[in-house]
């Protein structure tokens, strides 16, 4: 068995990452990551058994980080005194701290992953922020529409997402991202209620 070079490996997940940003985990090809990592196709194999466990190593310590913020939001209960806009919040700065680790992978694991084990990544976590706002705002069954919840929901995940897409520097993103838990979520409670009243 020959041996196995670390800078080879780094180089053929550099250029997988690249190669799935621009692609998508469905149209990615073998030839192309190999082309990009200086090596010839049949080499990748003797790293990786596929596609598929390219994509899987490039994208595991996201889902590793966002899987454990999915539990740990999930376990909190509403009876622990957070409003729905601090566990929004907390929500926001999880998936942000993965960002600033692992922007590109982050990205690619919500846009690009169709075809993959990981397609419905990015649906998991939307229904994990629909039960933790249900669970956030009402301690009991609610008359409460769920579709307004999804709505609301994916309408500020989708956000969080926009804007890193659209935006380079940390700082700013950040900025954008509480703005954006403020608009969605400020005295959310009390505008539910009231609207629910009407």
């Amino acid at each position: 068995m020959q041996y196995l070079k670390p800078e080879i490996r780094a180089k053929i997940l550099s250029s997988a990452l690249d190669e799935f940003a621009e692609h998508g985990y469905a149209r990615a090809q073998m030839r192309r990551i190999a082309h990009g990592a200086g090596i010839s196709t049949s080499n990748i194999y003797r790293y990786f058994a596929g596609k598929e466990a390219i994509f899987a190593e490039i994208v595991r310590r996201v889902h590793e980080q966002v899987s454990a913020l999915i539990a740990n939001v999930l376990k909190a209960e509403a009876a622990d005194g957070t409003n729905v806009q601090t566990a929004a919040q907390q929500i926001a700065d999880g998936i942000m701290t993965v960002y600033l680790d692992y922007g590109r992978e982050l990205l690619v694991i919500i846009d690009k992953s169709e075809g993959s084990k990981y397609a419905d990544f990015k649906d998991v976590l939307l229904q994990m922020l629909c039960q933790r706002i249900k669970k956030t705002i009402f301690n009991q069954p609610s008359e409460l529409d769920e579709t307004v919840i999804y709505v609301l929901a994916n309408g500020f995940l989708e956000g969080i997402f926009i804007i890193m897409r659209k935006e380079e520097d940390p700082q700013r993103i950040a900025t954008l991202i509480n703005r954006l838990v403020s608009f969605y979520f400020e005295k959310l409670e009390k505008r539910l209620v009231l609207s629910a009243d009407t």
